[in-house]
């Protein structure tokens, strides 16, 4: 499919006491990783402070199902200081019903 072109990504600060740690969960266009346009002022304050590296998760996802990564990384690195703005799985609504989706129910969905 054409838009089966999206990357799931994370930054992870390259130096410092906690080199290697994540601190930003993203997905967007295989571009968006290394693009500094529309970054929060945090994201710019740890860069600054401990630098970069990029990490490439997952490639060729559909929008939905880089969504659904994202969310789930986001979850699992919920314990690193990250600088997300967007919340992980476990608090995301769903639209149609206006509820939690349970974490389970989003797993399915990554076949």
């Amino acid at each position: 499919m054409k838009d089966d072109n999206k990357v799931v990504y994370v930054h992870k600060k390259k130096w410092g006491p906690d080199a290697g740690d994540v601190f930003y969960v993203g997905y967007g266009a295989p571009s968006r990783p290394k693009v500094w346009k529309s970054r929060s002022p945090q994201w710019f304050k740890v860069v600054k402070e401990f630098g970069y590296d990029i990490e490439i998760v997952a490639k060729g996802l559909s929008k939905s199902k880089a969504l659904t990564q994202e969310a789930l990384l986001i979850d699992q690195y919920s314990w690193y200081e990250l600088v997300n703005k967007r919340k992980g799985a476990k608090f995301r609504r769903s639209k149609s019903t206006n509820t939690y989706n349970p974490i389970l129910e989003i797993e399915d969905k990554l076949v």
